[in-house]
């Protein structure tokens, strides 16, 4: 009996569309390229994608994964140092500003040298900072969210092919 001719072997892995959902979900990314709904509606394809996968790449995929939330994780508490900092700095400008309303002319020049020495910016150059540090922050906690989330759906089929 003949058998006919096919120009492509037929797949048993991953179809394209799960590949390049897997890429893109595994990839080091920005939380902009992926949101959160991506990452819940895609769950299903990417886990499709990954249970076709050998072991061990598989277990590279959750590791980078896994570095991937863990960057997002030092970003989201690198800006809230940077706002705390910049709160301590605006409660300071706030107590010298009420304390350079009571101070004597002979003096300023003075308050003028520590106020420069400890905080060379001023009170609303230090707010406004403290409204971008929070823009940042809560961008952050949205990367940090999609990346556990895309973690999460690694690890579930990580797990269940062990």
């Amino acid at each position: 009996m003949l058998q006919r001719y096919r120009p492509y072997p037929p797949r048993n892995g991953p179809t394209p569309v799960e590949l390049r959902f897997a890429a893109r979900t595994t990839a080091p990314s920005s939380h902009l390229s992926v949101t959160i709904e991506d990452a819940e509606e895609g769950k299903e394809m990417l886990q499709a994608a990954l249970v076709k996968w050998p072991q061990e790449v598989l277990q590279k995929a959750y590791e980078a994964k896994r570095a991937d939330r863990d960057t997002v994780v030092h970003r989201v508490a690198q800006t809230a140092s940077e706002i705390e900092a910049v709160e301590r700095h605006r409660d300071f400008l706030s107590v010298v500003q009420r304390y350079e309303e009571n101070l004597l002319a002979a003096e300023e020049s003075v308050l003028d040298l520590l106020k420069n020495t400890l905080s060379p910016r001023t009170l609303g150059e230090v707010e406004d900072d403290s409204g971008y540090y929070r823009a940042v922050f809560s961008e952050e906690l949205v990367a940090l969210t999609i990346a556990d989330t895309q973690l999460s759906h690694i690890r579930e089929v990580a797990q269940s092919v062990n």
